[in-house]
């Protein structure tokens, strides 16, 4: 009989003792504790966040690209100073002969000057001087200003005795020529053929003081030019009696 109720008592303490550790477990559960459980791997294998790799620096954003400079910009034209157009030559600006010497390509032979050559082409004028290392020019060669469409006026000096062929062909723009002698020392020049733009043009004859007057009073007894005070080639205008 003791034996059955000592059964009874250890089966009633060990139910009761189940029972409070049920409850215990679950009031850990609810109260946020922690139940251990085996260690398991990370199975998404990311990084923790503390340890991410953080991006490159960008720019630094204090100095951006600024799009109204870009990069070495072509330096404009100063508007203050334009560019100056090349100095244009001023028709009634008296020759230096010695400066005008360089004009000419020439070749001396038996102490005279032959012109071979005009070298200024883009040129409106062009005086001949009279003499050239000290020796007259006498001979204006073939071709020696070929082509000079721009040429509108030429002195040439007393000395010459030839022209050459072609020497004035395309000088389409030649309207005058100043000639430092007389209408008879023009006639004794020997001019070779294809120089019809030389022949065409109006000859002026120098003449130091004024020319003489037709026989009606109406004009010169010719054309004529002469240097006025400054150097300047003049023609002589008829101003009436």
């Amino acid at each position: 009989m003791k034996k059955k109720l000592l059964v009874k008592i250890f089966g009633a303490i060990a139910a009761i003792s189940l029972a409070f550790g049920v409850a215990g477990c679950e009031n850990n559960s609810a109260a946020g504790g922690t139940i251990l459980s085996p260690s398991i791997k990370n199975p998404s294998g990311t990084q923790n966040p503390s340890d991410e790799h953080q991006p490159e620096n960008p720019e630094n954003p204090e100095y951006p690209e600024n799009p109204e400079y870009p990069e070495n910009p072509e330096n404009p034209e100063n508007p203050e100073n334009p560019e100056q157009p090349e100095n244009q030559e001023n028709p009634d600006e008296p020759f230096d002969e010695d400066d005008n010497i360089t004009n000419f390509r020439y070749s001396i032979e038996n102490n005279q000057v032959t012109i071979l050559q005009w070298l200024n082409s883009t040129a409106t004028k062009a005086i001949i001087p009279d003499t050239i290392e000290g020796k007259p020019i006498v001979i204006i060669g073939s071709a020696a200003f070929y082509g000079c469409s721009g040429l509108k006026s030429i002195t040439i000096p007393d000395s010459v005795t030839s022209i050459g062929g072609s020497a004035f062909y395309g000088c389409e723009s030649l309207t005058k020529v100043y000639f430092k002698g007389s209408a008879e020392e023009w006639d004794k020049i020997s001019i070779s053929s294809d120089n019809e733009e030389l022949n065409n043009a109006a000859r002026y004859y120098y003449s130091e003081s004024e020319p003489g007057v037709n026989k009606s009073q109406t004009d010169y007894v010719g054309k004529f030019w002469h240097y006025d005070q400054d150097g300047f080639v003049k023609e002589w205008i008829f101003q009436g009696k």
